[in-house]
Order: C-alpha cells, then structure tokens, then sequence
C-alpha cells in the first residue's frame, strides 16, 4: 500500500494515490451516472445476465467498487457483496452506510475469500458475479492499455487475478448450484474454461459470459 494514502473525511473513505498519473477513488453511490443507469435499470447488461429480481439472491465475489453489486440491488434482488481488500471493503462500507435509499439495504458487504464464502453456504445462491481484474492486452500499447479513472487505481492497488486463481474461483461457483454464473471479462481475454456458457453478452469494452451450474 505504499503508492497509496487511505483518508478518511467527514464524507468517508478516500483512497489517495501518492502518484500524480493515478486517480483518487472515492465510492459514492449517489453520483449522476448511477442515477442515469437506475432509471433504466431493467437495460443494464449485468441485471440481465443475472436475473436480477426482487427475491433473489446474488452472489458478488469481487465486489471492487461496488457498482455490479449496486446495479443488481437497484433491480431489487440482494446482493451478498464480497471483497477480499481491506482499504477497498472501507470504501464500500463508507458508501453504503452513506446511501439512505433502501438499496444499500439490500446489500450485505463481506470482507474476505469468495471461494471460501461460496464453499460455505448452506443454501443455494439464484446467482454467482464474477468480475476478476484482468491485466491489459499484451500488445496494446501503454497509452491504451491503462485503465482510466477509478480502475487506474484498482489495476495498481489490486493488481490482476491469475488464472489459476479465476478456475478456483468459477468451479466453487459452479459447486454452488446456482442458476446462472456471470464472469465479465475484456472482449480480447481468451476462452478461459471448456465449459460451455449459456449465452454471451458482448459490450463495447467487455462481455459477458453467462453458465449454469
């Protein structure tokens, strides 16, 4: 954590990158762009994928910053939100203590391993989310291949998952029985299991993969 600065304010937790070319992050749920998305909730590729609905429960094992864990919640499902980065989880908590609507109620933040949180349930999840941090594209150049913005930090902060470590994760969702696993990943990222996916959401900058247990 030594390129970073945890703050804490009156408004919460701010993670400060002591590198000019990096950008702070401070989660707020209650920022213009969420705002725009929720008004169009049901159009959002994740909801979708998912199934988000009011009585389900999903599963997000890489929280981040929160925003696919806010989306899904926002379209009434509850959301068990799981990040493994003690600054990170501090940002989350800070923001969804901060949010007054009943989203955030519906959201449960853990701190932790997500493959143990999964190995552990006693009761079958409708959804598992996975959204690991992928390094750039080998060939891209430096200028392109950077993250912008909050995911600037999160690449340095974070770092990328490995493989081994995305397979590990995946078959202790596929363990869970749940309905439907959504792995977003880069749309140049390879195949990264035999297993045949349900259907796949692409994006502009990303798609989704979408399973059945």
């Amino acid at each position: 954590m030594s390129q970073f600065r945890l703050h804490h304010t009156a408004p919460g937790y701010r993670l400060i990158a002591k590198d000019p070319a990096l950008s702070d992050v401070q989660v707020d749920f209650s920022n213009v762009s969420m705002q725009r998305r929720q008004r169009s909730i049901r159009s959002e590729r994740i909801v979708k994928a998912v199934q988000a609905a009011p009585g389900r429960r999903i599963v997000d094992c890489t929280a981040g910053l929160g925003t696919d864990s806010f989306l899904v919640a926002s379209a009434g499902a509850h959301v068990e939100s799981i990040e493994r980065s003690h600054p990170l989880y501090l940002l989350l908590q800070s923001a969804l203590a901060q949010d007054e609507t009943s989203v955030a109620e519906r959201i449960q933040l853990h701190r932790g391993d997500a493959v143990a949180f999964l190995t552990s349930m006693t009761s079958v999840p409708d959804g598992v989310l996975i959204d690991p941090m992928y390094p750039p594209p080998v060939r891209s150049s430096s200028r392109k291949a950077k993250a912008k913005g909050a995911l600037q930090v999160l690449h340095a902060f974070v770092g990328p998952d490995d493989g081994d470590q995305i397979q590990t994760l995946f078959h202790a969702a596929l363990g869970t029985g749940c309905r439907r696993i959504v792995v977003k990943r880069p749309r140049w990222a390879p195949t990264f299991t035999d297993k045949k996916p349900l259907f796949v959401n692409d994006g502009r900058s990303n798609r989704l993969e979408v399973y059945s247990a």
